[in-house]
């Protein structure tokens, strides 16, 4: 069987999906499956020859549709139809669909074709996507739900059966991580350095931590610390703006360079307002890092905390704060109190550190293979 990724884009040096599938496509690969990524779109920020060089040496096959970023999108469905049923000419195909126009034209262009079935991995968040839910019901063979939340969302919003939904919690490579994450470091340094990763748009939330900040040092606070911000967005602008020259922005990095700007920080900010399985949560478990991080159902599930009650503005916990999403002052309150509590650093990191082995890589490749050959 041949087991193939469909996806909007795929950038290696991206997070979010894009870490999703390099990490798992290339474990497919080493466990033996005939597995392909297939990118519909040019993006900014896509290296196409870094995927090729990549998928050389991972064994993982990966193709780029679009040719011309102003080819149009029947163009993109007539060119993947023909590569997929070149494909299933010779083996049974198992598609995997990502995300919105991963499922729409994974199921248009291979309506009729026969050896294929779908798959739809559902990453959480579609608040908009009743519509096309109803509709590419009838051509899902199953559903894989990166989360409770997610399985729960799919039945509740778009009333999937309940025995059409396998939940597979995103894994990473944790001995690649840390072995990419390793650089000198300076025990010497007196500066606490927070750090944050990902894209920078509405829903990942970067703007409250990044005023909170710039806040507080106007104010004469955090000022023997530093916050980095790594990535680029739809709110690039905005979010230099409110960083008053307070917050670094190094824009896109290479993932082994964030991997080191992760080991190299004291603590990680996550402030996303909703997440599937985030990946990079994963990443920052497997480095042992301390986090703050917004009190939302995806972070609650992986660090089992519970929400916060009306009265808590913020919480400490095992592995660091839980501040309320969209709170400049709650996210302030936060930081103040991690700054305070860097005698309990060490401690943080080794219970994070040990939550890493489980969500590993192997175990969700397994899983993945087992769903594609059982439904």
């Amino acid at each position: 069987m041949k087991y193939i990724h469909i996806v909007q884009f795929h950038l290696l040096s991206g997070g979010g999906v894009g870490s999703v599938l390099t990490e798992l496509c290339g474990e497919m690969a080493r466990e033996g499956a005939d597995t392909y990524i297939i990118s519909l779109f040019q993006h900014e920020g896509l290296n196409f020859e870094e995927e090729i060089n990549w998928a050389k040496e991972t064994g993982v096959h990966v193709e780029l549709l679009q040719k011309d970023d102003r080819e149009p999108a029947w163009r993109i469905l007539f060119r993947l139809r023909k590569t997929i049923a070149t494909l299933a000419q010779k083996d049974d195909c198992c598609l995997f669909l990502h995300l919105k126009w991963g499922v729409f034209s994974g199921i248009v262009s291979t309506i009729g074709l026969r050896h294929v079935k779908r798959i739809e991995v559902y990453h959480s968040g579609y608040s908009r996507y009743r519509l096309q839910a109803f509709l590419s019901r009838p051509f899902i063979k199953h559903y894989i739900a990166v989360s409770k939340d997610a399985a729960r969302q799919l039945r509740e919003w778009f009333h999937v059966r309940e025995d059409k939904i396998s939940i597979v919690y995103n894994g990473v490579d944790i001995s690649r991580i840390r072995l990419q994450a390793k650089r000198k470091q300076d025990d010497t340094d007196p500066i606490i350095h927070f750090t944050s990763v990902g894209r920078l748009s509405f829903e990942k939330g970067f703007k409250t931590p990044i005023e909170a900040y710039a806040k507080l040092r106007q104010k004469g606070r955090m000022e023997d610390t530093s916050y980095t911000v790594i990535g680029v967005g739809a709110q690039k602008e905005e979010c230099f703006r409110l960083g008053q020259g307070k917050v670094l922005f190094t824009g896109l990095l290479k993932r082994e360079e964030v991997f080191q700007r992760i080991a190299a920080s004291d603590v990680m900010i996550l402030p996303s307002l909703w997440e599937g399985n985030s990946m990079l949560m994963l990443e920052v478990i497997a480095l042992g890092k301390p986090m703050i991080l917004t009190d939302i159902p995806a972070f609650r599930e992986v660090l089992g905390f519970s929400p916060l009650t009306d009265q808590e503005s913020w919480r400490k916990e095992w592995f660091g704060i839980v501040f309320r999403k969209e709170d400049v002052q709650s996210c302030a309150h936060a930081m103040i109190q991690m700054l305070q509590s860097q005698e309990e650093y060490p401690e943080m990191s080794g219970k994070v550190y040990a939550l890493a082995d489980s969500f590993s890589t192997k175990w969700q490749a397994k899983r993945y293979l087992e769903i594609a050959n059982q439904f």
